[in-house]
């Protein structure tokens, strides 16, 4: 369904926890099923843009440490779908186009 997800550990440095989760959320990897839950936001931006109540997904599988950076979160196609994107893999940039 390609939703945002974020760190057990990125929602603890919100101030969140599993009790705060609204339901369990889980989702199938090429290592199996993961469990989570889903988190309800009262506000979160990205690309300049916030959105208020908005349900995000917790969860630590695909979120790993590559090239010695650390991932705190995958946004989803929940997200990027709302936007006009150009991606430029070489450079390793993500724009956001005026629309």
């Amino acid at each position: 369904c390609g939703k945002t997800q974020i760190s057990h550990e990125a929602a603890t440095e919100l101030g969140y926890a599993s009790i705060h989760g609204t339901e369990t959320s889980i989702v199938t990897s090429l290592a199996g099923q993961h469990y989570g839950y889903q988190l309800n936001l009262s506000r979160f931006s990205v690309f300049n843009k916030t959105f208020n109540n908005y349900n995000i997904d917790v969860f630590d599988i695909a979120i790993t440490e590559t090239n010695d950076e650390e991932l705190d979160g995958l946004i989803g196609m929940d997200i990027v779908s709302r936007f006009k994107l150009l991606i430029d893999g070489p450079k390793s940039r993500i724009q956001v186009v005026p629309q």
